[in-house]
């Protein structure tokens, strides 16, 4: 029922710019305000994988969010709006990419400076610039060199995009998750070394990338979008104040800056258009069409 009724508003919008001739361009048309939809991708290539999306396909999502409208702001402006001070414009969007692949510098950043569109990378800071035996990293000159494009570069953890041990069974959690199970000790790991584990691969992160970029780093995106309570608390004590999961919302100034949401555009199946109703489905609210939107339809 609530996508045959987005898809009907969908319409009536379409029909509505129809309508208004040259009164109204379809990139005037208010689908939400005062919130922003953060976007995640992962890597832009030919490959075939659930998180890689082909050149051409990113080319018509930003398109895409050219043509309908969107207002890509960039990740600090995005932070200045959750702190109450500043505004952000309608359609609000904000671009990142996880892991820090090299396609990012070869394939996205290109694309988006040609928009003048910002954009962010999340890098797993102990892989920059590995190129053997795995989808190659990015470069400390690459990330220089897109910074002074408007890109911007922040944590994705030290070495934790991993799975750990956590029992004598084998099972496996998020490295930020849960204690590691030590095998070689047979027992898991005490409050305090968890603590110590955590602290150490985040500090690294952010002191490296302050000694290779020259920037504070406030923003982290969480290995597979999950953390305990107690890592977060020590990511918040180390200056990651802005904490980005892979739930799928949008976000506004009431929501969790430790659990902030992100609509996961990477997936080769997703079309322009696919990604469009996705924006607009989170972006109008519960109750239907918002005020604006009547107003110009």
């Amino acid at each position: 029922m609530k996508k045959i009724t987005v898809l009907l508003i969908i319409a009536l919008i379409s029909i509505g710019i129809a309508g208004c001739g040259s009164d109204l361009e379809e990139s005037e048309v208010i689908y939400y305000k005062d919130k922003a939809a953060v976007l995640m991708y992962h890597h832009v290539g030919e490959e075939s994988s659930a998180s890689t999306i082909r050149p051409e396909q990113f080319s018509n999502h930003l398109s895409m969010l050219e043509e309908k409208g969107f207002n890509v702001i960039s990740i600090n402006e995005f932070a200045q709006y959750l702190d109450g001070k500043r505004k952000v414009p309608p359609n609000a969007v904000v671009i990142t990419f996880d892991d820090g692949y090299q396609s990012f510098y070869q394939e996205a950043y290109p694309r988006l400076k040609e928009k003048d569109m910002a954009a962010t990378a999340f890098v797993i800071v102990s892989r920059v610039g590995v190129t053997e035996g795995e989808i190659p990293k990015l470069t400390w000159e690459e990330m220089q060199e897109m910074e002074q494009d408007g890109m911007t570069i922040y944590s994705h953890t030290y070495d934790s995009h991993d799975y750990v041990q956590v029992n004598p069974d084998g099972g496996k959690k998020p490295a930020l998750v849960k204690a590691r199970y030590l095998v070689d000790q047979g027992r898991s790991e005490t409050v305090e070394e968890f603590r110590n584990r955590i602290t150490a691969d985040l500090s690294r992160s952010s002191q490296e990338i302050e000694s290779n970029l020259g920037h504070s780093v406030p923003f982290l995106a969480l290995p597979y979008g999950w953390a305990s309570d107690t890592a977060l608390e020590i990511a918040n004590n180390l200056g990651f104040k802005y904490i980005f999961t892979v739930k799928p919302g949008i976000n506004d100034r009431k929501t969790d800056h430790n659990k902030l949401n992100r609509i996961n555009a990477g997936n080769p199946e997703i079309t322009a258009d696919q990604l469009f109703q996705t924006l607009f489905e989170f972006g109008v609210p519960a109750g239907g069409i918002s005020k604006t939107l009547k107003q110009q339809v």
